[in-house]
């Protein structure tokens, strides 16, 4: 025995091919061990037995989930009005809680402007001479511009003169200034959605002649809303 038990693997199956081996008990051996395809089939045979039992579930679930969906009666057009009624109602106090927190920004804001307004008076008396100074000199500026507009006038007929004599010699060009004779037009109006609602077979029988003319934009829909000062 002591003999058996001092031999490695190797020995012992190379002792067992000679038939010496046949019938005799081991007590200590070095043995590999592997999971076979019958042990992992098992657990398959596991995971799909609850795969299974899952989809039953889901399944009474679904037919659960369908027999509330049929109990549960549809409502009416009114109904489903009235409750988006409801809903549209909670919108517009949500908004009156924002217009007077709104309100009341605004009242901070207008006294700080006060504020300010006390503080540029009394810059503006602390300074008075300067700001007399700004006042004469912008009178100067809107003088100016006034003879410019009356230059501007004396220069049209001028021009027009020129023009009807060549229609070529339409501009004039002295150092910076550049002045372009525009001759007299007209200014054309078309109420196209009038026309459209009183003329309406015409417009479609003639939509391939009118429509290359015609801008016709989509307008989404959108909400006025109108905060009552009483």
């Amino acid at each position: 025995m002591e003999e058996f038990n001092n031999m490695n693997l190797d020995e012992l199956l190379n002792a067992s091919s000679d038939n010496t081996m046949t019938g005799k008990l081991f007590e200590s051996a070095d043995v590999e061990v592997s999971i076979t395809k019958e042990d992992t089939n098992e657990e398959t045979q596991k995971e799909e037995k609850v795969l299974v039992n899952d989809s039953t579930t889901n399944g009474e679930a679904t037919e659960n989930q369908e027999a509330e969906t049929e109990e549960r009666p549809e409502m009416t057009k009114q109904e489903f009005a009235e409750q988006n009624r409801k809903l549209a109602m909670e919108k517009l106090e949500e908004y009156e809680a924002v217009e007077k927190k709104i309100a009341i920004l605004d009242g901070e804001m207008t006294l700080l402007n006060q504020e300010l307004e006390g503080l540029i008076s009394k810059i503006k008396q602390d300074n008075k001479e300067l700001i007399d100074k700004i006042n004469a000199k912008s009178n100067e500026i809107d003088a100016a511009r006034s003879e410019q507009d009356k230059i501007k006038e004396d220069l049209l007929p001028l021009q027009r003169e020129v023009y009807l004599v060549d229609n070529e010699d339409k501009t004039l060009k002295f150092n910076k200034i550049q002045s372009t004779y525009v001759a007299p037009t007209e200014k054309n109006q078309f109420d196209l959605k009038k026309f459209r609602e009183e003329q309406e077979e015409f417009w479609t029988e003639h939509l391939d002649v009118m429509n290359p003319y015609a801008k016709i934009t989509e307008v989404s829909d959108y909400l006025k809303i109108t905060i009552s000062k009483k």
